[in-house]
C-alpha cells in the first residue's frame, strides 16, 4: 500500500558512477533518471553528506536519511606486522583497477628505489587486472578472512583517483586501526578521518609517505592510535543507525 513505509539503500550516487543508457526510460545513469527510481521510495539512506545533499537537491519532498557505514573497531595487535609490508585491499571495477595501476606505475617504483625491501600484497578480485606483476608485489586474490592481512601490513594504501559515495576500504583499514596512505578521493564521505591519514595527490608524495611510515613505527602506531579513536566516535553502530531508526520508527507509527 502507498502508506507503507519504504526506503532505499543507497551505497553512492550510481549516475555519478555508470554511464547512462540511450533510450532507457528510468536511467540511473543519469540524475534525473536515478531521482525518480529512488523517489519510488518514501525514504532514501545516504551513505555521506555530499551524497545525500545531491539526494535532496532533487528529491526536495522526499526523506534523506544519512546513513553512514559503521565498523566494529577492532585494532590489531602492533606486534603482528611485517615492517616492510603494504596491503591494498579491493573488487575487480574501474575505479580499483585505475587507482591500482596509477599507484604500480608512478608511485610504487619510488618506494622500491627509496626502500627496496618494501613488499606489497594486493588482496581481492582487484588482482585480476594486473597483468604484469612488478618487482616486491604479490597478487593474493581472493581473501576469506583479510583480518591476517590488516594484522601483518605496516602501512595500507587507498590510492583511489574517482570514486563516490564511501570507500569501504578506508573504513575497514580504519576499524584495524592501521596506518593508512589515500587520496582526497579515498577521504570520500570520511572527512573526521583526515587528521588521522596521510592524505596525497601526487605520486611523489604518496610514495614518500608510504616510505616515510615504512621506515617510522612510532608514528604509525601514532596514526594508528588516532585512527581508532575517530573510528570509535564517528563509526559506532548506534552513532551511524540511530537517525535512521528513528525515522523508520516515526514512519511506522499510524497517523
Amino acid at each position: 500500500p502507498a502508506s507503507t513505509p519504504t526506503a532505499v539503500i543507497t551505497c553512492d550516487v550510481i549516475s555519478q558512477r555508470i554511464p547512462p543508457t540511450p533510450g532507457l526510460e528510468l536511467d540511473p545513469g543519469t540524475p534525473e533518471g536515478e531521482a525518480k527510481l529512488l523517489g519510488m521510495a518514501r525514504h532514501a539512506l545516504a551513505i555521506s553528506e555530499e551524497d545525500a545533499a545531491f539526494f535532496r537537491a532533487r528529491l526536495p519532498q522526499h526523506s534523506i536519511v544519512l546513513t553512514p557505514k559503521a565498523a566494529a573497531v577492532r585494532p590489531l595487535p602492533s606486534a603482528a606486522i611485517i615492517a616492510n609490508r603494504v596491503l591494498f585491499v579491493g573488487g575487480h571495477n574501474e575505479f580499483n583497477r585505475e587507482g591500482l595501476v596509477w599507484f604500480l606505475q608512478e608511485a610504487w617504483p619510488l618506494i622500491l628505489r627509496d626502500h627496496p625491501s618494501a613488499e606489497l600484497n594486493i588482496c581481492g578480485a582487484i588482482g585480476d587486472s594486473v597483468k604484469v606483476v612488478p618487482p616486491g608485489v604479490t597478487i593474493r586474490g581472493r581473501v576469506p578472512d583479510l583480518t591476517g592481512e590488516y594484522a601483518t601490513a605496516a602501512v595500507v594504501i587507498v590510492p583511489l583517483l574517482r570514486g563516490s559515495g564511501v570507500k569501504i576500504k578506508l573504513v575497514e583499514a580504519a576499524s584495524f586501526g592501521k596506518a593508512i596512505v589515500t587520496t582526497p578521493i579515498g577521504l570520500q564521505g570520511l572527512p573526521f578521518l583526515r587528521p588521522t591519514v596521510r592524505e596525497m595527490t601526487a605520486a611523489e608524495d604518496f610514495a614518500h609517505a608510504v616510505t616515510g611510515l615504512l621506515r617510522d613505527p612510532a608514528e604509525r602506531d601514532r596514526l594508528a592510535q588516532a585512527t581508532v579513536a575517530a573510528a570509535k566516535q564517528h563509526l559506532s553502530p548506534e552513532g551511524c543507525y540511530q537517525a535512521t531508526y528513528e525515522v523508520l520508527c516515526r514512519a511506522a507509527r499510524p497517523a
